[in-house]
């Protein structure tokens, strides 16, 4: 938590125009790397892709499977949905050392979606990918 001085202009305030120390919360957003893609149907996970090329960082979190399936090999008629698992960079902050793992629902079409994922697989995603600067 920190403070910050700034002008008052709120209306009708005993302090209007006068200068301030408020409280403020800093929200760090490291930068992310899809994990894998997991297939629905029927809110089923059937079936999950994981990355071509993972950060080694992952072994410390999470075990990872032998048999790997390709992202061409799947047929987009077997499934009704798709979400991404998606892991921070955290050893960039330098807060901690273990990423956190979540799993992430993309909005728009099945199509879209999955074009998303091509895109984006094996890129860093950062909050300003998806948000302006001041937005949040």
């Amino acid at each position: 938590m920190v403070s910050a001085c700034v002008q008052d202009n709120t209306e009708h305030s005993m302090t209007k125009g006068k200068k301030i120390i408020i409280p403020m919360t800093l929200l760090e957003a490291p930068k992310m790397k899809i994990f894998s893609v997991r297939f629905y149907k029927n809110n089923n996970v059937q079936t999950e892709i994981l990355t071509p090329n993972l950060d080694r960082e992952l072994k410390r979190k999470l075990k990872l499977p032998k048999k790997q399936h390709k992202l061409d090999s799947i047929r987009t008629e077997d499934y009704d949905d798709l979400r991404i698992i998606v892991y921070s960079m955290v050893k960039k902050t330098g807060l901690k050392k273990k990423p956190d793992v979540l799993e992430i629902g993309l909005g728009g079409s099945y199509e879209d979606k999955l074009a998303f994922v091509k895109e984006n697989l094996s890129k860093e995603l950062s909050i300003y990918d998806f948000f302006e600067k001041g937005e949040l």
